[in-house]
């Protein structure tokens, strides 16, 4: 029962966690395995290509193929995947099953699972407690009956009895209707997550023969850990087994997913071969290669149009720069990426003052194996590009989570003294503190899960007008052609109430106090609110590094995946 009351309570932390009860072991970027490499650069052009940090990935020890995702948001987000999946499937395949699992991130199934393992948890704990007194005070009346006949005690243990009895048929019934609630919502999503996956891959043939697969696998998606029936709901299949499977399935039968997909499906499932996942030759990759970019002047209207409708579903060309992108940072950093020193080093490099005094100034404050790190780290700066920063700072959050919580400090104050240092804050330098330290900070439980209180723009109207105003004023620096911007977006948002905040009245301290208010927000308002952001930034059909870089932040904040802009 101790158990139980600890694991409920873990929950909390988010999908490290439940990655760490179904016995997952963390994938190293490091690792000179090939499957886990393929693992992590699909994991990590996911990431870019949908514009949300890189999850860590946890690599289970089991011989079928599964997989999933889980977190309360994507600041504590885990992926893990069975030891059966990437022996088995090629890259198409794999990417079909990230795809997926991303799916229920962008979706809002994350936090729903989540809630339901949660509740799961509790009821079960109820039925223990019920199990727990009756095992005790039946012990108890037992000897008292040997010791004293006295009615008084016997009438009191049997109250305690009954108690206990009902605590046991109310977890009985609850997690009897927890199955029937769990499998009535998983079954729908699962439906949605394939159809989504297929959207993001534009590759129907990916997901559908890693369904082929499992019903090809003589372990297909079973999984042998204990906490396995606790979070079925959570795979990417079927992942338990037994009498009330079928009555209790959280997964579609898989050749009904698989028809879903492949209407033409003549429900013949293939023969596997070893290795056959390495043989497999990569007809996606062959069609990207042979696909043809277009280059054309859009408006302000179709600039930010096409940008809205990019929230939270990456297309090819999403995908496409992701892997250039995830490529170019491998190659320049390499092994410094997956490791702890190497990654600090890497994030100090990208706060290095330009100025040579100022930048001895904060070397000055580092440890020598830190300083060192960063020396290396410049060198390879010298060759990334500049709009790349940010997406080499979301590959970095994996690795430093790693990190203990004593070591995460003694970063996080190191930040601190570099961006000071100078007595000013750049908005690069706000912007990379508000994308680094939020999921860290959430990992290390020094910040708690935000709570979603307001449903309606109306109810952040102050938020949002000062949050507004200092974007327009990021573009245009005479106010009054700032205030005109602001005041023709509003008016074409159907926001015309919504008044501008002059510059007087805004600082980044002001500015931040907004946006933190703004966190609490639904997400239908976040997303409304990230549309409008899209729309002011891109009104003059300019987007510069600075705004592009504010839009990254904000919708980091906001919790809503957008795709790169860079695209």
């Amino acid at each position: 029962m101790l158990e139980v009351y600890i694991r409920f309570f873990q929950l909390s932390s988010g999908g490290e966690s439940v990655a760490m009860a179904l016995g997952g072991i963390r994938v190293n970027r490091n690792t000179k395995d090939n499957q886990k490499k393929r693992l992590l650069n699909v994991v990590e052009e996911m990431s870019i290509a949908s514009g949300i940090s890189v999850p860590p990935v946890y690599l289970l020890p089991e011989n079928s193929i599964n997989a999933f995702a889980a977190g309360h948001t994507t600041d504590d987000v885990a992926i893990g995947v069975t030891q059966g999946l990437i022996d088995t499937l090629n890259r198409e395949e794999l990417q079909g099953v990230i795809a997926h699992e991303f799916s229920h991130i962008f979706n809002g199934d994350m936090k729903i699972n989540m809630r339901l393992t949660g509740g799961l948890h509790g009821v079960l704990l109820i039925g223990l407690i019920g199990e727990g007194i009756l095992r005790v005070f039946s012990r108890s009346r037992h000897t008292t009956h040997r010791r004293s006949s006295s009615k008084e005690n016997n009438g009191g243990i049997i109250i305690i009895m009954l108690v206990g009895g009902a605590f046991y048929v109310i977890g009985f019934l609850g997690k009897f209707m927890g199955g029937w609630i769990k499998a009535i919502i998983s079954r729908k999503r699962e439906y949605l997550a394939d159809a989504t996956a297929v959207q993001y891959t534009r590759y129907p043939e990916g997901i559908a023969g890693a369904l082929k697969k499992i019903g090809a696998l003589s372990s297909g998606s079973t999984l042998n850990s204990d906490a396995a029936t606790t979070h079925s709901h959570l795979f990417f299949a079927q992942g338990v087994s037994g009498f009330f499977t079928t009555m209790f399935s959280t997964h579609p039968p898989l050749d009904k997913r698989i028809l879903a997909i492949e209407p033409r499906w003549n429900g013949v499932y293939p023969i596997l071969t070893q290795n056959r996942a390495e043989k497999e030759k990569s007809h996606y990759s062959s069609k990207n290669e042979k696909k043809k970019q277009k280059k054309e002047k859009l408006s302000a209207i179709i600039l930010a149009q096409s940008a809205i409708q990019s929230i939270a579903t990456p297309k090819d060309k999403h995908i496409d720069f992701a892997k250039l992108v995830d490529e170019e940072l491998s190659s320049l950093f390499g092994d410094s990426i997956g490791d702890a020193l190497g990654a600090q080093g890497i994030v100090f490099s990208l706060l290095a003052h330009q100025d040579k005094d100022i930048l001895n100034r904060q070397k000055s404050i580092l440890s020598v194996g830190l300083v060192k790190e960063l020396e290396s780290a410049l060198e390879n700066k010298k060759s990334l590009k500049r709009e790349h920063y940010l997406e080499l700072v979301r590959l970095l959050i994996p690795t430093l989570k790693s990190l203990s919580l004593t070591q995460y400090k003694a970063f996080k104050s190191y930040m601190t003294h570099f961006i000071e240092i100078d007595k000013k804050v750049s908005t690069f330098e706000w912007c990379l503190q508000h994308i680094l330290l939020r999921p860290l900070d959430r990992k290390f439980n020094i910040t708690k899960p935000i709570k979603m209180l307001y449903s309606s723009i109306d109810a952040v109207k102050n938020e949002t007008e000062l949050l507004l105003s200092m974007l327009s004023q990021i573009q245009y620096k005479d106010e009054t052609e700032a205030k005109n911007t602001f005041t023709k977006v509003m008016k074409v948002q159907g926001l015309p109430a919504f008044a501008y905040v002059k510059k007087e009245h805004i600082n980044f301290k002001t500015f931040t106090q907004s946006v933190l208010a703004l966190e609490k927000a639904k997400f239908g308002v976040k997303k409304r609110i990230l549309e409008i952001i899209l729309a002011m930034m891109m009104v003059d059909e300019n987007l510069t590094l600075r705004e592009n870089e504010m839009i990254q932040t904000m919708a980091e904040i906001l919790q809503v995946p957008l795709p790169p802009l860079s695209a």
